[in-house]
């Protein structure tokens, strides 16, 4: 992460930057799949949870070897 990269994050700048639209964030939280934070009305996400929540997410290639019968 860049120094100049925000560490939190409201839902729209965490929108832009998994380039999915406003609604799939609150979605995602809603269902408790991403970690947030909420003061009050206002929520923020921290970049480094949220990166580390979506790692869980991934779908890793599996390598099939032909059998020879």
């Amino acid at each position: 992460m860049s120094t100049s990269a925000k560490e939190y994050l409201n839902s729209r700048e965490l929108a832009d930057l998994l380039g999915v639209s406003l609604r799939t964030v609150v979605n995602l939280r809603r269902r408790r799949q991403i970690p947030y934070i909420q003061m009050g009305h206002v929520i923020r996400y921290k970049r480094d949870a949220v990166e580390a929540a979506l790692k869980s997410f991934t779908v890793e290639e599996i390598a099939f070897t032909s059998r020879k019968d």
